[in-house]
């Protein structure tokens, strides 16, 4: 993932973490990024306060911080859950679309 979305004129600073835990205290150390790359899926309880914050991150009004969530190809029908505008890409990633995401994400959060 970040060699993808760090190649060429993408140039986007990525860090890959396993869980929301992991990005949370990312963030707490790094600071925030422009954009959040979060999969989908169901988190065990532990991550549940984490990812309630990098939720947060993406609908909170200035600095905003884009979201793209990411499924497994064919989860697609569960779309119910997505909040409103959020870009969607399936994995295995595709570069177009996620360069794609990467850009609708960050142009509707205003970076």
């Amino acid at each position: 993932m970040r060699r993808l979305l760090s190649y060429g004129a993408a140039a986007a600073q990525v860090a890959v973490c396993a869980s929301p835990c992991e990005g949370r205290n990312r963030l707490r150390r790094e600071g925030a990024p422009d954009v959040v790359l979060l999969e989908d899926r169901a988190w065990p309880e532990v991550d549940a306060e984490a990812l309630e914050e990098l939720r947060a991150l993406c609908t909170r009004p200035v600095p905003r911080v884009g979201l793209i969530l990411s499924r497994r190809l064919g989860e697609s029908q569960r779309g119910a859950r997505v909040p409103r505008g959020v870009p969607v890409v399936e994995r295995p990633y595709r570069l177009d679309e996620l360069f794609d995401a990467l850009r609708l994400a960050m142009l509707r959060s205003g970076t």
